[in-house]
């Protein structure tokens, strides 16, 4: 049996744990705020419509930029998208 192999088996399993678990403790910290989530928007349906490109019957193949401009006011601390 060899020791060392051995022992530095051990230290690579331990530190790769070791990252792992500190890559799962920070999850936590840059999810989402469920409180900031309108009610609505999760548990009813919503008024959705599909977006397409003018002059297409939807069927071809394509690669389109759809883009919406608009403006926020100042002072405005956050602005949430549900997407």
């Amino acid at each position: 049996m060899n020791l060392p192999a051995l022992n530095n088996f051990n230290l690579t399993y331990m530190k790769t744990l070791f990252v792992i678990l500190i890559f799962l403790s920070i999850i936590p910290v840059f999810s989402q705020d469920m409180n900031k989530i309108n009610h609505d928007i999760l548990y009813k349906t919503w008024d959705a419509k599909w977006i397409t490109c003018p002059g297409i019957s939807g069927k071809e193949y394509g690669v389109y930029l759809f883009r919406k401009k608009f403006q926020l006011k100042p002072g405005t601390k956050e602005f949430i998208i549900h997407i």
